[in-house]
């Protein structure tokens, strides 16, 4: 190591990794990815974007309010885990998003997606896939209880006032 001027240590400019080539990232190695999709994307130029992302709102016509969340999902399991939900009752789709470790299935009813909570901790691979609601479900049932406990309310105030009269 050597001590500049301030007295502060430079540690990269007179390490071996400094004097070698390349480095640890992809530039500079031809890693642009697949061609193919490059060569596919040529076909669309000059046309707007607004027409392609409208045809991609008409096909999707399907109504699945309840969403449960996969979390924790190992390296090339994906299909493997949506074969796996595919199994269960009332299953609609996955979420298209393959390159985190979180995906969303979608179920028609409560009760189905209820279900496929007892895939909570099941074992892909290494790792242990995680299941629960989402979010966006968790919100709505915590709001559905909630009107649900003011309605109880409201009513038994209505009772009270009957006994009264």
């Amino acid at each position: 190591m050597v001590r500049d001027n301030d007295g502060r240590k430079d540690k990269f400019k007179h390490s071996a990794k400094a004097l070698q080539k390349g480095g640890a990232g992809k530039a500079g190695k031809g890693t642009w990815g697949d061609m193919d999709l490059i060569h596919e994307a040529k076909a669309f130029e000059g046309q707007s974007m607004n027409e392609q992302y409208n045809e991609e709102e008409e096909s999707e016509d399907f109504y699945a309010p309840y969403e449960v969340q996969i979390w924790n999902i190992p390296r090339g399991f994906h299909d493997e885990i949506e074969t796996k939900f595919e199994t269960l009752d009332g299953f609609h789709s996955m979420s298209e998003n393959r390159n985190r470790r979180v995906m969303f299935a979608y179920f028609d009813t409560l009760e189905n997606a209820d279900a496929s909570l007892d895939l909570n901790n099941t074992k892909f691979g290494k790792r242990y896939v995680g299941v629960r609601y989402s979010n966006n479900t968790a919100d709505w049932l915590s709001e559905q209880e909630r009107k649900s406990k003011e309605g109880d309310d409201v009513s038994e105030e209505e009772e009270e006032e009957q006994t009264e009269i």
